[in-house]
Formats: C-alpha cells, structure tokens, sequence
C-alpha cells in the first residue's frame, strides 16, 4: 500500500496474494526503500512499479485509491506524486492451460466449450460427460494417463493452478465392450408357431445391443394378427411373418397373436364353349376343376382371366349369377376396365362367389383413321384387350378426336353415323353419345397487323413515328395477344409470332392470316400457299414444343422394365414425341434444340430474297397481261364468225 501525505507525499504499494510488487524513480534502476511500508515523494516525482506474479499467476489490474487504472495491464505501471497521499495496488490472476478430452469407442462433451481442446484459465471448474457407442459402456476416466476411481460417465473437475503457463491437460474417457445380457421371452396365441433365429427355446439370451429375430408360423388358415412388445402391439404388423427386435438393451416379452381367417367359397366356369376362364387369389392359381370350389381368405384379391378361341370374344360375366354391366359393377364389388374386358378382378374378397363368363362370336367395327381434311387421334378402346386394336368390338366404346388438317382452319360439317355434331341434329345409329366442341382444343389461333396504326412520340424531338400493331387471337377462347413494332417486315412478323406462343404457353396447330405477304405467298381462288419461312416456323416451334413437353415421360417409358405395361394409357405421347424427334432430325436439328435468334436471321434473309422475287413475280404478271390481251385481239381478228354469232344470240 502507498499513502500521500500532505506537505510530503507518502505512497504505500501492495501486490497482496500470487506475486510481489517493486519501485524505482522514473528513468532509474535503484529500487525505492520501505516500498510495502511507505515511502515519501516529493509532489511532481514520478516512480515506476513493477510487479512479479508467482508461477501460474499473470498480471491482471493496476489500482490507484481503489479505482482502477484504465488501460494499465503490463507488469510496469509508472506513478507521479501529487499533493495527496496514494495507495497503490495491483492484483494477479490464474493463467490458461490447455485442456484436451478424447474417447474410443464413444464421445465426450465438456460443458460451455465446443469441440475436442480449449483453453481453460487456472482454477475453473468444468464438467465432462461421457456417452459410449452402441454395445459399449463407460468404464473410468483418465488425467494426463492417470486413472481415477469411483467416477461416474460424468467428471467435474477443477484445471489446476500454480503450474507453468506451458502446461497442459488431458482428459480421457475410457470405454469397453458390454457383455451384459438379458433375457427375451417370446410366445405365441391363438394357435401357430414362434422361433427365434440362434435360439432352441424361450426365453433367448441377447447380448446388450444385440439383435435378435423372430419367425411366426400360422396354423392352417390362420394367419398374423400382430406382434406385442412387453403387452405393447407393433405398429403396421400384421400378416407379417417374421419380426426383429433391434438395439435389446433390457429384458422383453415378445408375443405373436395369431387369427383363423374367414374364408370364403370361390367358383368358376364357362357358359357354353368358346374359350377358357382361369383365376387366381393373390397371385396364385386356383387350379379347379368343373363343379369344385375353393376356399379362400377373405380380404384375397381375385383375378379372373377370359381368353376366347380364335374368331370369338367375350359376351358377358355374371357373378352368382347376375350379370355384369357399368352400371352395377361396383355393386358387385368387381372391378373392370369394360363389362365386356378380359379380366374381371375382385379387390378384396368378402362372400362367396361364382364367376362365370360367356363367350360369342367376334363382331367388330373398323374406327375411322382419317380423310381428305381432317385426322384422328386420341382413340381410347374400351374394352382395349381385343384385337385387331384398329376395330372396336360390338358393345364396345370407343372415344377419339377429330380435327381438321393443317391446310384447313375449321370443320363446315362434321357427321357420325349420320348425327350433324356441329348442329346436334340427326340420328346417332349405333352411337350412344357423340358430343363435339368447336375449336375447344385451341387448335388455331388468327393473326393480323391492325388497320390503324399507332402513334409513338419521340420526346427529345416531337417526331410522330409510325408503329404497326400486330394481334394475335385464340377464336375459342377470346385470348388476344398484341405487340408494337417499327417495322412490317419479316422478323417482326416471325418475333411476334414467338412472342404470342410464350404469352399463351402453347403452340397451336393452324395460324389463320390474312393475305398478307410476311405470311401468305400466293393466294388463289383455289389454293392458298404460305410464305415458306411461315410454315417452317410454325412447324418448328410446334415440335420444338413437343419435344421438350413430352421428353421426359419418354426418357421414364425408355427405363420401363415392362415397357408394354407403360405404353398402355400413354401411347399417344409416345407417338407424339417420336414424331418431332423424327420431324427435328430430318429437319437436321440434332441434340440441341433451333436457336431462334438465327432462325430469325434466316427469316430476314429470306424476306429480302422473296420481296425481290415477289417484285419481279409483279413484272411478269404485268407482261403476261399484255400478251394475253394481243392474243384476245388476234383470235378476234382470226375468227369473223364469233360477232356474228353472238348478235345472233342476242
């Protein structure tokens, strides 16, 4: 301690506990006397402390009267006198040391501090907690390789102080290999067997953390109801034969609760000759012969398989003697793709049955394919499981869509069987709904340039500059698409086309345009031919489209292993893709899809190259003209007899 008196300064320095504290004037090395006890300095005098921890202390704060001495941390703190007396103290703390915790065979955690080592200062008390892997347990802990005993998996532990600042610790959780054992006791009720693998009799002996499984037999027509742990039935495990009790760190009762099965009397023949019926529950053939029955679980699903002789096709089912129509099979309780299919399946047998199936001759109808102006496609069978696939058998339904060809806009009359589906009218013979939407594919969409042009205003002159407004249009829907352009030429004519197909996320079928020249090249009275580029455009962006919407489902349909089974339902889009993949090949579009940024500049080349042949096309026409009228005034001057004729007439 050091204490300023007045007319006198008197200082007096204390280190207290962990170190010592020694003084000399400023700028020299003699040490100041009686410097624990007090020593007087003149007002003005500076004089320089240093302090001297012990081994495992570090200098901590300088205080002067009890207040610390703000950025005052080295060991030298130099003090000059005042006109009042000072005390003087410094106070020591404990240094860090590293402190490292590892374990094999299991993990050790140490609170506060994350990961494997930190630096821990002197003195702190710190828990460490030991968690073994599965099959070991915790045995005792070590410190710098020394062994303690009595520890639990959890050590408290104070770090050391008053060793050097070098030193370091190391905490070691050591684990070894569980061998308790318990005992597994397992049965069975309700009539059946239980076994467990690697074990003559109950109750088993598992090693702690050991897995053991367990095999259920039921009696005849019996089967699994559930399996108990210790009383507790096991989640989703029923009618499965064999269960394994994992991770066995306890003893167990293991119990498997059998159930007699309601059966059921299951029959079936075939009405009269003309092919055969077989069935099977669950997968397995019930090989009966006529006049036996089977008795099968309930809940079994039943398949039932007609296969007619050649020439023949199957006319009716009934089961337990009532026929199977749409209307009433799900009263039934089958299930059929068409009353007339193949196969009749039973989801989940509940009573008895009989199943019969009759056979008739084969009658078909032949399904349109297509003609002059219009195409099929969309045709969905049912029943599909007949052949030849291009007829339709008698009772049979048959769905499909008809649209007109490319070179045509819109149906003027559409007929079935003689029924007007454009007008409703008429007598549908042999059809039991036909029903037509007009245009409702959105197969064509119109387009033209406006009749006004619109107006921009260059702000920075007052120039009226022109600008030509183009319309795109979904006729079905109503759907309008419009852009400006500077310019009627080529490209903005292709651009807008581009443009409308993202706005409306399609590509139709038909571009409808007015006699334009950027669309139609030639437009007589009894053919229209559009501009070349035109239909390379649309037919590009159409199967561009087709491509990518449908290759995916084509690269599942190439990984199907039953690629028949995958065809079926999705034949149609198979197609579909395979023709834009050829229509893109032989358009010499390889891997990667058209860039229509040069498409564009193709289109702008071409447009120049078509106004010039369309410029010297109007020549021509214009000197053909000409001729044509100095023939007309020859075969007028060659035959006389024409006026004369044609006042006779008159």
């Amino acid at each position: 301690m050091v204490q300023f008196m007045p007319l006198g300064d008197r200082i007096t320095a204390s280190a207290g506990e962990h170190g010592r504290i020694t003084g000399a004037m400023a700028g020299g090395t003699e040490q100041v006397g009686n410097i624990a006890s007090g020593f007087t300095l003149a007002e003005g005098a500076s004089v320089t402390f240093t302090a001297e921890p012990d081994t495992g202390y570090e200098m901590e704060q300088w205080s002067v009267n009890g207040t610390p001495v703000s950025g005052e941390t080295d060991n030298t703190y130099t003090y000059t006198a005042g006109s009042a007396g000072a005390v003087i103290t410094v106070a020591f703390r404990p240094v860090e040391y590293t402190v490292r915790w590892t374990a094999e065979h299991g993990t050790v955690t140490a609170d506060e501090y994350s990961g494997s080592a930190a630096s821990i200062r002197g003195g702190t008390q710190v828990t460490f907690t030991a968690a073994p892997h599965n099959g070991y347990v915790f045995d005792h802990w070590t410190i710098d390789g020394e062994t303690l005993t009595n520890e639990t998996a959890t050590l408290r532990w104070t770090v050391p102080t008053g060793q050097e600042a070098t030193m370091e610790y190391a905490i070691e959780a050591v684990f070894t290999e569980n061998t308790t054992t318990y005992s597994v006791t397992y049965d069975a009720s309700g009539g059946g067997t239980i076994t467990a693998e690697g074990h003559e009799a109950s109750p088993a002996t598992v090693t702690y953390g050991q897995s053991i499984t367990f095999t259920a037999v039921p009696a005849e027509y019996g089967y699994v109801k559930e399996w108990r742990v210790d009383g507790v039935p096991v989640p989703n495990s029923s009618n499965k034969t064999s269960y394994t009790l994992e991770n066995v760190t306890q003893a167990h009762t293991v119990t498997v609760v059998f159930a007699t099965a309601v059966r059921y009397d299951v029959s079936y023949a075939v009405n009269g000759d003309g092919g055969t019926l077989s069935a099977a529950a669950d997968g397995t053939e019930l090989a009966l012969s006529a006049g036996q029955q089977a008795s099968v679980a309930g809940g079994s699903r039943l398949v039932f398989a007609a296969v007619p002789s050649s020439g023949m096709m199957t006319g009716h089912w009934t089961v337990n003697d009532i026929a199977v129509t749409r209307e009433n099979m799900s009263s039934l309780g089958v299930t059929m793709d068409h009353c007339l299919s193949n196969t009749l399946t039973i989801e989940s047998l509940s009573r008895n049955v009989e199943v019969k199936a009759a056979f008739a001759e084969y009658s078909g109808f032949s399904i349109p394919t297509g003609g002059p102006g219009y195409e099929i496609f969309g045709v969905k069978r049912l029943p599909a499981d007949t052949l030849p696939d291009t007829e339709i058998r008698a009772g049979g339904d048959v769905t499909f869509t008809v649209r007109p060809t490319a070179e045509y806009s819109d149906f003027s009359k559409l007929t079935v069987n003689g029924y007007d589906c454009l007008t409703g009218s008429g007598k549908a013979a042999d059809c039991e709904t036909v029903s037509a939407r007009k245009n409702a594919d959105g197969s064509y969409m119109q387009v033209d340039w406006a009749g006004d042009t619109a107006a921009v205003i260059d702000t920075d002159t007052g120039e009226i500059i022109p600008a030509y407004v183009f319309v795109a249009t979904l006729p079905y829907s109503g759907y309008s698409y419009v852009e400006t352009f500077f310019s009627m030429n080529q490209e903005s004519w292709t651009t807008a086309h581009v443009n409308a197909y993202k706005y409306f996320g399609g590509v139709t079928r038909i571009i409808q345009c007015d006699d334009l020249k950027t669309g139609v090249q030639k437009h007589g009275k009894d053919e229209v031919v559009l501009n070349k580029s035109y239909q390379e455009l649309a037919l590009l962006i159409k199967h561009t489209t087709t491509y990518k919407g449908l290759k995916p489902l084509y690269s599942e349909y190439k990984k199907s292993r039953d690629k028949e089974k995958y065809l079926r339902g999705r034949e149609r889009e198979i197609i579909l893709f395979e023709a834009s993949a050829w229509a893109l090949k032989a358009a010499g579009v390889g891997d990667k899809l058209p860039d229509l940024g040069k498409l564009r500049e193709e289109y702008s080349r071409l447009s120049e190259e078509k106004d010039r042949l369309y410029a010297e096309y109007g020549s021509l026409k214009k000197r053909m003209r000409e001729y044509d009228a100095v023939k007309q005034n020859i075969d007028s001057i060659l035959s006389p007899n024409r006026g004369q004729e044609q006042d006779k007439a008159l």
